[in-house]
């Protein structure tokens, strides 16, 4: 009886995965924005009204593929606070940078041809232009803001999008960070997280991983994927960069076939995407993060407010941190023991640009490292606030200010208890709770 509760501790998050995987199959994968009102959920056909709130925009992170399921919830809670709102579910790539993901993300939302920037792709290699999109909301502009709302990665590329906005990055188009009345990254490490390096990514400002790396092996398998053409499963959203296809070469005949076997040792060896700076992991890790937070402004005219977990404890005599919980998920228990005792060596050689002491960075939500979830910059009276728990439990709530981060502090809490929403837990019912209270309090001054 014991080794069968052992059994299903382990695969109960497989478990949880398989059926959001398998529900989501089934519902369309086209990029939707969807009407949440009173009483349903349909696809948008009329246009906004006065009395609706402002429509939220989802980003999924690191793996994320675009699926309503993964917010699970949401359009429930909204139903509940008897407002109408609308639900923009982004689709950026899987594992594309940061800076990719935001203009994935801004022309689906825009409508038009995914432009990466002419210096941007001429830098890395890539194509740059990218897939046509009618657009989302078109009508999104200085005087139609939104709310941005992102889990793990996808807060790192809503902080991008923002600045990206802000310094009119978007040819053609006239853009102003006042188009984001609120952002609200969840879990994100936007000054990187240590687990990235610890899984093989190169220190000292290097890209790509280590080849025998967890992280090496794993983009490996993402080229051989990408390579033998089941995007018809999971679309990684890889199409600007140039990763031949097995199908397209073999019907060049036996020349065809040559191309694909050389090509597919050659970055099996050294793969020209994950060996780059223009991908997500380059971006989670420390180096690279500090270089996106160091583009990072925040708008006087902006409501921020981040939601940083923590999953660890200090441990007795010894500093380092250990899980608060033996309760979770066995992964996240080693990944955030190894963080808590390991990182120390991987802040070496970026100490000066992080801006904390060392034994900040041992406590973790089992993935990102709780103090690189606070916001992009280091701490400050005038630029932060932090707050124990869900404001919207206290009797006495914390004043919300434009231009100020407001940094909600959840302890006992993992990288995935919060989203994605395979099962509404009451922990997730009280965030959707507090998010859209937060919302309404932003909307009102």
């Amino acid at each position: 009886m014991k080794g069968a509760w052992v059994i299903l501790w382990f695969l109960w998050p497989i478990l949880r995965l398989y059926r959001t995987l398998r529900g989501s199959r089934r519902e369309k994968t086209d990029l939707k924005i969807t009407e949440v009102g009173s009483t349903s959920v349909e696809v948008l056909t009329d246009p906004i009204h006065k009395d609706d709130g402002l429509p939220i925009l989802l980003i999924e992170g690191l793996f994320g593929f675009g699926h309503e399921s993964y917010w699970r919830g949401l359009p429930q809670a909204i139903e509940t606070s008897g407002r109408r709102r609308k639900l923009i579910f982004a689709k950026p790539g899987a594992v594309s940078s940061v800076h990719d993901r935001a203009c994935e993300i801004f022309y689906q939302i825009k409508g038009g041809r995914t432009d990466y920037g002419k210096e941007h792709s001429d830098e890395f290699g890539h194509q740059r232009y990218g897939k046509t999109h009618p657009g989302l909301y078109p009508e999104w502009d200085k005087d139609h803001p939104i709310h941005v709302l992102g889990h793990s990665l996808g807060g790192c590329t809503g902080a991008m999008l923002q600045h990206m906005l802000a310094t009119n990055q978007f040819e053609g188009h006239v853009t102003h960070a006042d188009m984001i009345r609120s952002f609200s990254p969840i879990c994100s490490p936007m000054r990187g997280t240590t687990i990235i390096h610890l899984l093989g990514l190169r220190s000292g400002g290097q890209a790509g991983f280590a080849l025998l790396s967890l992280s090496g092996i794993i983009s490996r398998v993402l080229h051989f994927y990408q390579f033998i053409g089941l995007n018809f499963i999971w679309d990684f959203q890889m199409d600007h960069w140039p990763l031949f296809s097995l199908k397209r070469l073999v019907r060049e005949g036996a020349e065809g076939i040559r191309m694909a076997v050389l090509w597919l040792i050659t970055v099996m060896v050294r793969s020209p995407f994950a060996e780059g700076k223009d991908n997500a992991f380059y971006d989670l890790g420390l180096e690279g993060a500090c270089q996106s937070a160091s583009k990072i402004k925040m708008n006087p005219n902006t409501f921020y407010r981040s939601y940083a977990a923590s999953m660890t404890r200090p441990a007795p005599f010894f500093g380092y941190h250990i899980p608060s919980n033996i309760l979770h998920w066995p992964a996240l228990l080693l990944l955030s023991t190894y963080i808590g005792s390991r990182t120390r060596s991987s802040l070496k050689k970026v100490k000066e640009s992080i801006g904390t002491t060392v034994e900040q960075w041992f406590e973790s939500d089992g993935v990102a490292n709780t103090v690189s979830q606070y916001h992009p910059h280091s701490c400050r009276e005038d630029y932060c606030q932090h707050v124990r728990g869900f404001p919207s439990r206290m009797e006495k709530r914390p004043a919300l200010e434009r231009g100020k981060w407001q940094v909600v502090e959840l302890r006992g809490v993992t990288h995935f208890c919060l989203l994605p929403s395979f099962l509404v837990s009451s922990t997730q019912r009280q965030f959707y709770k507090d998010y859209l209270e937060f919302l309404e309090e932003a909307e009102a001054c």
